[in-house]
């Protein structure tokens, strides 16, 4: 069983059973960057994504349409109970962080306010949720989901994401843009050169006036 005032769980299970809770609301996907972070009281736990259907006794990453990073061994889970190497070990007085990233379509961790890189290309579910995976009887942790300053410095981040795909969207529409340009002078020259010569010729000239106005 877990209880939580809003920024802070206590675990409170029995007999090191694994346990795990969710967000009530999925993340929304316009926010182009989304980050939370947990701040660990004592024991270790595991952090992650999840959909809505995830199964709230197992860890995150155990089950499909989930991963997470786990503090005990520092490996990714993604949808499979086998983990792979990815970041450090976190424990007691860590703060660890998950972001995803919907403009560029990847999902890292980080420890302490360092970014630990990619863990997931791929965002697996049309709606997912914040995970905390827990073990042990009274594990306490911190939650952060803005409330106050984050170790990690995502402002900074979210505006190199944001910026880079501002400036793709510019490249992009120039390029269009280049392509209608290039378009409509074909259809111009086009028209130019559709003129009849008969209408040329059959316009009567005055050679006399021709040679008062040179």
């Amino acid at each position: 069983m877990c209880t939580s005032n809003g920024q802070r769980i206590d675990h409170s299970t029995w007999g090191g059973t694994s346990s795990s809770i969710r967000t009530d609301h999925p993340i929304p996907r316009n926010a182009g960057v989304f980050y939370f972070e947990i701040n660990l009281l004592n024991d270790p736990a595991s952090i992650g994504l999840a959909r809505k259907g995830f199964y709230l006794e197992r860890h995150p990453g155990w089950e499909i349409k989930s991963i997470g990073y786990h503090g005990d061994d520092g490996m990714i889970y993604y949808e499979r109970g086998h983990g792979s190497p990815y970041g450090p070990p976190f424990a007691t007085g860590d703060t660890v962080g998950c972001c995803i990233n919907y403009c560029d379509q990847n999902i890292f961790f980080t420890k302490n306010g360092v970014n630990l890189g990619i863990a997931c290309t791929k965002i697996f579910a049309r709606k997912l949720y914040p995970v905390i995976g827990m073990q042990t009887y009274l594990t306490q942790i911190e939650i952060n989901f803005g409330a106050k300053p984050f170790k990690f410095d995502i402002e900074h981040y979210a505006k190199s994401v944001f910026t880079k795909a501002m400036l793709q969207q510019y490249k992009f529409f120039t390029f269009r843009e280049s392509e209608k340009y290039l378009e409509d002078s074909d259809e111009f020259v086009e028209s130019d050169y559709e003129t009849d010569e008969s209408e040329i010729f059959e316009y009567p000239i005055d050679e006399d006036e021709f040679l008062e106005s040179d």
